[in-house]
């Protein structure tokens, strides 16, 4: 068994290309892995300028189990995000809550990985999807110092981006999901 904590702080949340967060947030992870199982627990902090405003506002929890073969992975996972709404959101019948299953594709052969990922909704956005496809080649520059250079281009289905981003592309910077 291994477990673990993590603290990452960063100047936005980003999540699949979007911006959730008008300004820095603090991201805190615990894990625990057996064999291929994976289960982990997640939180964003908003880190608010003005006295009083909002400040946890997404938790998320989820499990995973990876088979790893000869440079084959398959990772299939499922994912559950619980969101703290402002009044107005509740008002307006936004979830708060939903649950995504996935399942990831990859091979490895020496340096170089392509992998592809499709993520579906079933909660409350049930239907949404979301695809990734990329690549990635690591080279060492010195015994301690690594270069990753990946590419990765992701899509959405229609559903998706009006659950995410609303029907008004031009939006896309305010809207929760």
């Amino acid at each position: 068994v291994e477990a673990g904590l993590e603290i990452d702080v960063g100047s936005l949340y980003l999540f699949r290309g979007l911006v959730y967060s008008a300004g820095p947030v603090t991201q805190s992870k615990a894990w625990a892995s057996w064999g291929g199982l994976d289960v982990y627990g997640w939180t964003n902090v908003a880190m608010p300028a003005a006295p009083g405003a909002r400040t946890l506002d997404e938790v998320d929890t989820g499990a995973s189990f990876a088979i790893e073969r000869k440079g084959f992975a398959a990772v299939t996972s499922l994912d559950v995000y619980l969101y703290r709404l402002s009044g107005a959101e509740r008002a307006s019948g936004a979830p708060a809550h939903t649950i995504e299953a996935s399942l990831a594709l990859s091979y490895t052969r020496g340096h170089t990985t392509v992998a592809a990922k499709q993520i579906a909704d079933a909660g409350s956005y049930r239907g949404a999807r979301f695809a990734q496809l990329g690549a990635s080649h690591t080279r060492a520059l010195t015994p301690r110092v690594d270069l990753e250079v990946t590419a990765l281009v992701g899509w959405a289905s229609r559903r998706f981006t009006r659950a995410y981003i609303g029907p008004d592309l031009a939006g896309a910077g305010g809207h929760r999901h």
